[in-house]
């Protein structure tokens, strides 16, 4: 798997994908794109690892601890704090995943498929190349540009899919740089808060619904609404409201 700190697609027996066919590896370079495009959460993910201690790829019963239903469960697990991975083991193209308390985000269409206070058992039916992967709420999960190698180009521009649920924060670190950020859901709306730097960013916040305004540094921007996401492209040091 990819969705692991350490991913390899070599070893003592044969299993580099491209001796499987093409449709192998097509599925594989789809997933390393992914991972590639995911460095700047990764690698800031394992820094925080550093910091606390936290695994990076941990079990869901280490965050849910009060959840007698999360403690069996052996073939799901979150990577870094904000997403959560459940692959599919066979050739069903099918499984049961457990969401657990909070408002969960499907990853390939940007949905709510869960918002409460308890978890649910959800039956899920995914082909090879959209694996049931789930973005939770109030992550803020920065992006960058397709890679060949981890050092190919700077992390600018920044992706940055925010996914509001009350207050949340990231930091994104690369070398001796930090960008913060922040996001705070409220019944006026929700403020989005990208700390001091250099770099453009491309901003999705995913909502349900077509905002009324958005605004960064209180004026009038330009956005879209796409996928169910707004898009705002903002430069350096920003704060985008949307109404």
């Amino acid at each position: 798997g990819l969705f692991v700190s350490h991913p390899r697609a070599h070893g003592p027996i044969a299993r580099e994908p491209w001796r499987f066919g093409e449709q192998a590896l097509a599925v594989f370079r789809s997933y390393a794109k992914l991972r590639y495009r995911l460095m700047p959460y990764v690698w800031s993910s394992a820094h925080e690892s550093v910091r606390t201690a936290l695994p990076l790829m941990r079990p869901l019963m280490l965050d849910w601890q009060d959840d007698p239903n999360t403690a069996c469960i052996d073939d799901q697990w979150l990577f870094g704090e904000h997403l959560l991975i459940a692959p599919i083991l066979d050739e069903s193209n099918a499984r049961r995943v457990y969401l657990p308390a909070g408002r969960w985000f499907d990853w390939w269409t940007g949905a709510v498929v869960h918002d409460a206070d308890y978890g649910r058992w959800i039956n899920v039916h995914a082909p090879l190349d959209h694996l049931p992967l789930y973005a939770r709420g109030g992550g803020i999960i920065p992006m960058c540009d397709d890679m060949a190698h981890t050092g190919e180009k700077p992390w600018n521009p920044i992706t940055l899919r925010v996914y509001p649920h009350g207050e949340s924060a990231f930091t994104l670190v690369d070398g001796d740089e930090q960008i913060a950020y922040r996001c705070v859901e409220s019944s006026a709306g929700i403020a989005v808060e990208i700390g001091a730097n250099t770099r453009t960013h491309h901003v999705q916040v995913f909502l349900a619904t077509l905002p009324k305004t958005v605004q960064v540094n209180g004026c009038a921007a330009a956005w879209s609404y796409e996928g169910g996401s707004v898009r705002v492209m903002v430069e350096g040091e920003a704060r985008v409201e949307i109404r």
